[in-house]
């Protein structure tokens, strides 16, 4: 087309002039078509080339565009809008000898709504290869809040308070900006305002809940931060937010059915008043209200306490008289009889000498006890509150809220978000009591152990062994909300302050550090960048900081000692089941990491995060085809892709290390993927799988092994990968590993699609894949996942259609996964991988894979006959010895193993031997290991794969146990 014509798809509008002259390509969506292409067939011979074009993409929904040179191709990015100007795209790729291949352009249109591509001025060059090296920037140059910016540093509490103040005190710019005056006043002449959200001024969560946050933030700025002379951001002052504070207070009683002073935006009224009339979740709110008032209570005049009076005794009225909820499958209601206890709460600590109080005080321990409700409660006949009466935990018990070993299920997943919010509810309730009642009683009248019932029994039972370097708390099947909000830190608070836990004061450190972090990331102190319900999603921030706050100013926990992370880590490091939810987890020295089969949501996925306090979010949650995070997926041809578990979880625990087996039918059950993952005892996760086709298909895209890698403001906006330095990416740099071996790298941020061809990769010298498979490795298909910018790497990726028989193989794959590990260890690693399937029985897999402490073995019987004689193993110089009998015959291994499909043989190879003509062995238990040989001779012991050969002399048919002892020296002793 010429520069004349126009691009009228969805009115894209004119396309511009041509890059080298008077004409263009332009490629459209034909609507009923899936694809189109741009096609020369070229011969040449061997060498280095770079193919360029300049074009132009813009589409109206997910259209793929790829610049291809043979099997090699790179993504055209797209835009929303036609751009003004060319983008030029270049694609390196290498030809081993003379090649006939097609190079050109690729679409794929992913449905039938408008997409145009221009392009133009196509070039190919031979390239020398010294050519391709640049000076790229690395990891270093790129800046961060968070990583090498976090340490473990303890911060002291009167720190650590005076940042929280000056966080909320920096939020205030975005109150500012979200406060909207009304135009008219209350049905008495009461000046009001509202803070904005995503239905401002309506009667529900979107519209009450950000306006009694926000409301509470603003009063209790004033009454904490002004008297400490806490800076307020340039244009808000603190009678601005006095101002916000008493006005939105007065619009949220006035529009109150209890008050009727003035109508919400849909001509109607907020809250409970009865069980006939009543509204979810307006407890919660009333509580916010409540809290802004009595941050306001000096200011208030009798008519407005009375307002706030009615509007909480109505919001009790409807609690005393309801039915207590409880149900533990798929969708809890411990988070909302938390809040209902909050109201409660609240009501009872503004009015404790009312005539209701003692009904009020009953119904509170109910909710409370009825919140994180087990089945063990039934029979519980613990008094709860011996001041006040004989009640027992049995007594109140409605039915159980948590799954017996203490998880709870809600929105149909298990996340930890709302499997720790329930002590946060719990604990603003007895805060609320505490402070209201000495605030304006000087005395505690009120006072209950039911606000902590079970709060350390989910603590200890599941939050610590899902806790993060970090002070987040692991997500399995992902979040249903924003990612990275660490709102956690009030149930961390309600831990330290209120129960005196260590623990908890040591993690609710680490969640201040990142919240007062992201919070650097937005220009107006804003929480986060992205919020997935925007004012809502900042209000309840904000409302976790504060509470914090008075959480320690109340109950002050200068007199504890918090654990280390290191010590913790070592407490909580045994592999261990959440058996009700069928999570799998472990911790090492090196990573966490975590698998789950989640029946609501449909989520079979797991990751693993970095046992770093500032890069352990490299690796980000993620989930989607009910798969995600290490397994990835395929796209076969006229299939959706999907999965759904045949086998969930087969699992071996040892120590700090499992084996679990699984097996998934995918992609509308055309493909069977039975996998198994190996989370060894150190660094290394080692991947197995074995994939067939239960009918004929075309598989048109690989995608697995994924990682989803954070490219974001939070951590960093770009990754450096290193790879095989003769991948020769376009761009690349070069630096040199200690032994002279050149490693290639570039940076990326996902914006665009590349794939490498190495056999490994590794990320901001922090974490490095391992795959031996022939394939390439992908990065790219960023986008906001849950309010966090994340990338893809699929260390297995292919875009090479495949058409596969039904019963054949389709992959047999490995990978290894590293933490903590820079690209010249990833690379050598790379060099020690032994791929076992050449020795092994059909239908297994297998392989031998190091890291810095040691050797691993995993071998899977997928498919195949249950017994199978294992021959010839020599790894490196040695022959690794089973925890099963093992021959050794001239330095190699001989072992005879007995495996059901889909179960695993796994372990650390803590001894091997170097020569031996003819031995008997096998392994005691780590680090010993038993040997007889049929001849006297001298045999080398390698211990931990170490390059230390131990000499010993054996003699015949005397058997020796072999070990080390604590002085580092290896000894053979005999019967």
């Amino acid at each position: 087309m010429t520069s004349s014509a126009t691009a009228t798809d969805n009115n894209f509008g004119a396309p511009g002039k041509p890059s080298d002259g008077n004409q263009m390509y332009y490629i459209r969506n034909a609507w009923n078509a899936s694809s189109a292409s741009l096609l020369q067939s070229v011969t040449l011979p061997a060498g280095i080339y770079k193919l360029t074009v300049d074009n132009k993409c813009v589409t109206a929904s997910s259209h793929t565009a790829y610049l291809v040179a043979g099997e090699d191709n790179i993504t055209l990015p797209f835009n929303e809008s036609l751009p003004n100007k060319w983008t030029t795209t270049e694609l390196i790729f290498t030809l081993t000898a003379e090649t006939t291949l097609n190079i050109g352009l690729e679409v794929e249109f992913g449905s039938g709504s408008g997409g145009s591509v221009l392009v133009d001025n196509f070039r190919l060059y031979r390239l020398p290869k010294s050519s391709v090296k640049t000076n790229e920037p690395k990891e270093n140059e790129v800046s961060s809040f968070t990583e090498g910016v976090i340490n473990n540093n303890f911060v002291s509490e009167t720190d650590m308070k005076h940042d929280l103040l000056q966080m909320l005190a920096d939020f205030s710019t975005y109150m500012v900006n979200d406060f909207q005056e009304c135009v008219s006043p209350n049905s008495v002449g009461e000046k009001c305002g509202c803070f904005k959200g995503e239905n401002t001024m309506a009667n529900d969560e979107r519209g009450v809940r950000p306006n009694a946050d926000l409301s509470m933030i603003c009063s209790f700025l004033v009454k904490y931060a002004k008297p400490q002379g806490i800076k307020l951001p340039q244009g808000v002052t603190y009678n601005k937010l006095e101002d916000m504070a008493m006005k939105s207070l007065v619009f949220a009683y006035s529009t109150h059915k209890a008050n009727k002073l003035k109508v919400c935006s849909g001509n109607n009224y907020w809250g409970s008043t009865s069980v006939s009339d009543s509204v979810w979740e307006s407890s919660l709110w009333a509580m916010s209200v409540a809290y802004s008032a009595y941050f306001q209570w000096d200011k208030l005049t009798s008519a407005q306490k009375g307002y706030i009076e009615k509007l909480l005794k109505a919001e009790c009225n409807y609690e005393l008289y309801r039915t207590i909820p409880t149900g533990y499958e798929g969708d809890t209601k411990a988070e909302e009889n938390g809040w209902e206890a909050d109201v409660l709460a609240a009501t009872l600590g503004l009015f404790p000498d009312d005539n209701l109080a003692s009904k009020w005080f009953e119904r509170m321990r109910e909710m409370a006890i009825n919140s994180y409700s087990h089945p063990s409660d039934a029979n519980n006949r613990t008094i709860i509150d011996e001041w006040y009466d004989k009640k027992t935990v049995a007594d109140l018990y409605k039915g159980q809220n948590l799954y017996e070993d203490y998880s709870l299920q809600n929105h149909n997943l298990f996340h930890t978000s709302y499997q720790n919010v329930v002590q946060q509810e719990l604990g603003e309730a007895a805060l609320a009591l505490k402070l209201f009642q000495i605030g304006l009683k000087g005395k505690e009248k009120w006072k209950s152990n039911a606000l902590m019932h079970h709060n350390q029994e989910v603590q200890d039972n599941i939050l610590n062994w899902l806790a993060l370097a970090d002070g987040e708390l692991a997500m399995p099947n992902g979040n249903d909300w924003s990612l990275f909000l660490y709102d956690q830190i009030t149930s961390y608070s309600t831990q330290a302050c209120f129960l005196r836990d260590p623990n908890a004061l040591m993690l609710e450190n680490l969640a201040y550090k990142y919240i007062k972090a992201r919070q650097k990331t937005t220009a107006d102190g804003s929480w986060l960048l992205r919020a997935d319900v925007g004012a809502r999603r900042m209000g309840v921030e904000a409302h976790r900081v504060m509470m914090t706050y008075l959480m320690h100013d109340v109950l002050s926990t200068k007199d504890i000692t918090p654990t280390s992370w290191e010590d913790f880590n070592h407490k909580y490091a045994k592999a261990r089941m959440i058996p009700n939810q069928n999570i799998v987890r472990a911790a090492t020295d090196y990573r966490f990491s975590c698998f789950s089969w989640s029946k609501g949501l449909k989520s079979y996925t797991g990751y693993f995060a970095a046992n770093s306090v500032d890069k352990n979010k490299i690796v980000v949650p993620y989930r989607a085809y009910n798969t995600g995070n290490i397994l990835g997926w395929y796209e076969v041809s006229g299939k959706s892709v999907n999965a759904n578990p045949v086998v969930s979880g087969i699992y071996q625990l040892e120590g700090n290390s499992y084996v679990m087996n699984g097996e998934l039918s995918c992609n509308d059950g055309t493909l069977d993927n039975r996998f198994a993952i190996y989370s060894t005892p150190n660094n290394a996760i080692i991947y197995l799988d074995y994939v067939t086709a239960n009918s004929d298909v075309t598989i048109t895209v690989e995608k697995g092994g994924l990682l989803a890698i954070s490219t974001d403001e939070l951590m960093k906006t770009k990754r450096t990968l290193y790879f095989d330095n003769s991948a020769n990416v376009a761009g690349q740099g070069e630096v040199s590993s200690a032994n002279g071996e050149a490693l290639a790298y570039k940076q990326y941020d996902g914006s665009s699609f590349v794939q490498i061809k190495s056999d490994w990769v590794n990320v901001d010298n922090e974490l490095g894949v391992v795959s031996l498979n022939g394939k390439k490795i992908a990065f790219g298909d960023r986008e906001a996942n849950n309010s966090i910018y994340t990338s893809k790497l699929y260390p297995m990726y292919s875009k090479k259609n495949r058409s596969v028989k039904k019963n054949e193989v389709v992959d047999a794959r490995n990978l290894v996964y590293y933490s903590l590990t820079n690209a010249e260890e990833t690379k050598l690693y790379a060099k020690t991988v032994m791929k076992l399937d050449d020795k092994l029985a059909k239908k297994w897999n297998g392989i031998i894979a190091s890291d810095r402490e040691g050797a691993y073995i995993l071998i899977s019987n997928f498919k195949g006959d249950e017994n199978y004689t294992l021959s010839s193993i020599k790894y490196g110089s040695y022959a690794p010895i089973f925890f099963k009998k093992t021959s050794i015959v001239n330095g190699a291994s001989t072992v005879k193993l007995t495996l059901k499909q889909n179960t695993s043989y796994a372990q650390t190879i803590s001894v091997g031997i170097v020569g031996g003509t003819e031995l008997e062995c096998q392994m005691e238990s780590d680090g010993v290991a038993y040997i007889t040989s049929k001849y006297d001779e001298n045999i080398g012991v390698v211990m931990n794969n170490e390059d230390i050969v131990n000499n010993i002399t054996v003699k015949k048919n005397i058997t020796y146990k072999v070990y080390r002892k604590a002085d580092g020296k290896v000894y053979a002793e005999s019967n």
